[in-house]
């Protein structure tokens, strides 16, 4: 070899070098980013469930657990795979969508004000959001908004007060 491609070599291999170390720190970092963005995105589509819930409720008077809030459903959900149920009381359920953007199950006359939300999308993972409704006939107990966060598996109980596991939630108020 001549002392020119000796040279050439030698800036080769260091550039190989820089950019191993710089993507061995950056990938890591984006990864991390991304998560982060899930996280606040499941976040905040448990935040505008829980509002439109709300609003749902002051508009007509009625709890959205039932057809006439009368408490025969245990919890709704959104689009998407249902996550694992173990803490989701495994009675009736129904779509969020019924409520909150069709109207056709309250039976509530021209209190209805909807639609509240958009149809509700699945979570970041794939995954239904789902709202523990029958915690609205207990006193000591609150509906959790939850999306079961990357494990899938909802661990979050109504009597709560913050969301177990990995689940990423909001209580409705």
């Amino acid at each position: 070899m001549t002392r020119k491609q000796i040279v050439h070599a030698t800036r080769v291999s260091i550039v190989i070098t820089g950019l191993s170390l710089l993507f061995t720190w950056l990938i890591p970092t984006l990864a991390g980013e991304r998560t982060d963005t899930r996280t606040d995105r499941a976040l905040e589509g448990c935040r505008r469930i829980a509002a439109a819930l709300s609003q749902y409720q002051s508009d007509t008077g009625l709890r959205p657990d039932g057809p006439l809030g009368d408490g025969s459903l245990a919890w709704l959900h959104g689009a998407g795979t249902m996550p694992s149920p173990n803490a989701i009381d495994r009675g009736p359920g129904d779509s969020l969508d019924t409520f909150l953007v069709a109207g056709g199950v309250a039976r509530c006359g021209d209190t209805w004000a909807g639609p509240y939300i958009r149809p509700v999308a699945a979570d970041p993972w794939g995954r239904a959001f789902v709202v523990n409704v029958r915690a609205y006939a207990h006193g000591d107990e609150r509906p959790w908004v939850l999306s079961a966060g990357p494990d899938g598996v909802i661990e979050t109980r109504a009597n709560d007060v913050e969301p177990r596991g990995d689940d990423l939630g909001v209580p409705v108020k």
